[in-house]
Parts: structure tokens; sequence; C-alpha cells
């Protein structure tokens, strides 16, 4: 189980959409080939799933020690976020600051646009694989 704090204000379990937020990890392991947040710390200090301790670390972008770490291993671009513009839970804007990724906004959708207009959701993921050629 990896815990995050984050400037960001939500309840729950959420993605981290935006890795400077987080300013502090806790987590049950470390191993620098997990997924998620612990990969992180993987990098740093790793424990392995079977130690009966974990570890911690307090995350600053100004600190000295800088970890590049793949938060999701694999994942390669094109990455297409697909985003219902009339989202009142997290703000279409947000689809916008995923780097690197193409932004399709789903008009007449709010937070599930998968469930709201399946056929506009079907051709953004359509188009994306069909550009990776």
């Amino acid at each position: 189980m990896d815990v995050a704090v984050s400037t960001e204000r939500h309840v729950g379990a959420r993605a981290v959409w935006d890795p400077a937020t987080v300013t502090q990890l806790f987590c049950a392991f470390a191993e620098p080939d997990a997924i998620g947040l612990s990969s992180v710390l993987g990098q740093l200090a790793p424990v392995a799933r079977h130690e009966p301790y974990g570890i911690t670390a307090r995350l600053s972008a100004g600190a000295p020690r800088q970890v590049l770490a793949p938060i999701a291993p694999g994942l390669v671009v094109p990455v297409t976020v697909v985003w219902g513009r009339a989202d009142r839970v997290i703000p279409a804007a947000q689809a916008e600051s995923v780097a690197g990724a193409v932004s399709h906004l789903i008009d007449d959708a709010g937070h599930m646009p998968q469930m709201e207009r399946p056929a506009e959701v079907q051709a953004a993921i359509e188009d994306t694989i069909a550009q990776a050629g």
C-alpha cells in the first residue's frame, strides 16, 4: 500500500496527476521496478515485499537529490486523455496538464464520458491507435 501526502485538495483514493504536488510518501515496500509511487522510493532505498518494515520520504522540488522514477512503467507515447468537457468533479482544463498527451474533450459529457458518450470515447481511442501505426 502506498500513501501520498499531496498539496492537492481531494479525499480518498485518486491517481496522482501532478507528481510535483506530492510532499511525502509512505510505502509498505519500495522496489525500483514496481508500478506506482513505490518505484520512486525504490530508486532511493529499495525495500522488498517480504521485509517487516516499509519506508517513508519527504519530497521537495528543491531537494539536492533528484530521482527519476517510472510512476507508470511501460507507459509509452502516444498518450490520449479523454475527458468530459462538462466534468464538474475534475475540471476539463486538467486534461491539458498531462505532458505530451493528446487531449480529446467530449462535448455533452461530464465525469464519465465512457458511459455518457461511448461512441465518441471509442472514436478517440481508435484515432490514437491509428496514429500510433
